[in-house]
């Protein structure tokens, strides 16, 4: 059986007899004020009480949106075709709309990805692109940033929000795609990460954001740490000739390596409460 609106879908019944819950970027506003949320913890909380009744979550996106100015997107276009720019993907595309009526620009979008990848980031005009689709008149700036996660992937990050809110989106994305500076080092990795990119990406969760590789707290080592290698670290305490002794002696190890720069991010920690 199926319950449409216009932005709200849910099926329900089949063999199994269960319900299948489609919400609109839209439908997702009108659940929040149906709701009351005012905040990030209220949609924390409220993905919490699904995953406990046994919710699956195969497909959840994610937006940040600009309306300051600091994302270009035409300084990214140029980042990408330069090669200023680290990425896990190996695919991508860049796009122009026109309104073939008026010839009127409706905006330009970047793609990393495919549709059928596991994560898929959309970077466009959404000034103009509410303007193609609704003809209506555009705020003068207005950038999204949309992430879009399936299946196994949509778990995880669903589950990493719970825990870590906004952070662990910013921080997965970040690992994801780096907008670069180039400098004289022939080495592009150590080439470091475009200020404008990190301010963005910490901007929208209203705190520092910094490379995984580089973390500034133990809140951002925790959400990387959990992003990276969660998978691996839950395969590895499954398997036999690893589980709590081996992870023991990991910690062991791993605290005899200590530095300096490791214990001031706890004295930061423990100051900060």
């Amino acid at each position: 059986m199926l319950v449409s609106g216009r932005n709200i879908k849910m099926l329900y019944g089949g063999n199994r007899n269960t319900i299948c819950l489609d919400l609109a970027g839209e439908g997702c506003e009108q659940i929040g004020t149906a709701l009351g949320f005012q905040t990030v913890e209220d949609w924390q909380r409220f993905l919490s009480k699904l995953s406990r009744a046994g919710a699956k979550f195969t497909r959840v996106d994610w937006a940040f949106d600009d309306r300051t100015g600091a994302l270009d997107l035409n300084i990214m276009r140029d980042a990408v075709t330069m090669r200023h720019c680290r990425t896990r993907f190996h695919s991508g595309s860049q796009k122009n709309y026109v309104d073939p009526r008026s010839g009127r620009d409706c905006g330009e979008e970047l793609t990393f990805g495919s549709r059928k990848s596991s994560v898929y980031v959309r970077i466009y005009d959404k000034a103009k692109e509410r303007y193609r689709r609704q003809s209506s008149v555009a705020p003068d700036h207005w950038v999204r940033v949309e992430v879009e996660s399936r299946d196994a992937m949509a778990e995880e990050l669903t589950h990493a929000f719970i825990r870590h809110g906004s952070r662990a989106i910013s921080l997965d994305l970040l690992a994801r795609i780096k907008f670069i500076d180039p400098t004289s080092d022939s080495n592009k990795k150590r080439w470091p990460v475009s200020a404008w990119w990190t301010e963005f990406l910490s901007a929208t969760v209203g705190t520092r954001i910094a490379e995984p590789k580089q973390e500034r707290s133990l809140a951002d080592a925790a959400a990387a740490l959990e992003l990276q290698w969660g998978p691996y670290l839950s395969l590895l305490m499954s398997t036999e000739g690893f589980g709590q002794d081996w992870l023991d002696g990991v910690v062991d190890r791993g605290s005899k390596r200590l530095q300096e720069k490791h214990l001031e991010v706890v004295q930061r920690w423990h100051s900060a409460d």
